[in-house]
Parts: C-alpha cells; sequence; structure tokens
C-alpha cells in the first residue's frame, strides 16, 4: 500500500469544509482508499453528508493527539461512533464503545 501524499478536501453534512493533511487522510480508512484512485485535484471535495462538522472536528482531534471523551457529550459519542465506522477509523469506534458501554454498567 503507497503512502498517501497529498490533502484531501471533504465538506460535512452543514456544508463545512475541511482541508486535510496527508498524515489525517492516512489514518482515515475511507479517504485513503479513495484517494489512491484519485489524482491530485484542488476542486475535488469529498461529500461526508452523514457527518456534522462538530463530529469531524473530534475526528480531526482524535487523529492529531487523541481525544479525551469524558469530556464528550453522550448523544455526541453515540454520532462520533457511527462517524468513525463510516470512515473506517476502527481505534476510535472500539475506544469510543467502550467508553459507552462503561457509562451504561454504571447505571
Amino acid at each position: 500500500m503507497s503512502k498517501i501524499e497529498i490533502e484531501a478536501k471533504v465538506r460535512t453534512s452543514d456544508g463545512k469544509i475541511f482541508t486535510l493533511s496527508p498524515s489525517i487522510v492516512e489514518q482515515i480508512g475511507l479517504l485513503r482508499k479513495m484517494q489512491q484512485n484519485v489524482e491530485d485535484d484542488e476542486d475535488n471535495i469529498i461529500p461526508l453528508d452523514r457527518i456534522s462538522s462538530k463530529v469531524f472536528q473530534l475526528i480531526i482531534k482524535w487523529c492529531n493527539e487523541g481525544l479525551d471523551l469524558k469530556n464528550v457529550n453522550r448523544l455526541t459519542v453515540v454520532d462520533l461512533i457511527a462517524a468513525a465506522d463510516f470512515l473506517e477509523i476502527p481505534s476510535l469506534v472500539d475506544k469510543a464503545t467502550i467508553h459507552i458501554a462503561a457509562l451504561l454498567s454504571s447505571y
């Protein structure tokens, strides 16, 4: 598998456009697969119609430095799990799912 060397642009469900560094694209399975099949094209914006900018910002934070889910609203964590699953980020799906399970077991 070749290393991603170009940026990617994505548009979230609320219309916000993010320009992602190659290091972030490399961590997001869906985008990595898409970029391997695309030429470097500044007009190529990948629509993420199921993911809000709020959730996508958390995904970027996860990719850059990790994410403390204790400070994230429970419903947002559920949205984060769905987004991470769609984007193929298994480490985030696992961590967020364990977090929700821990919350539920405390009831």
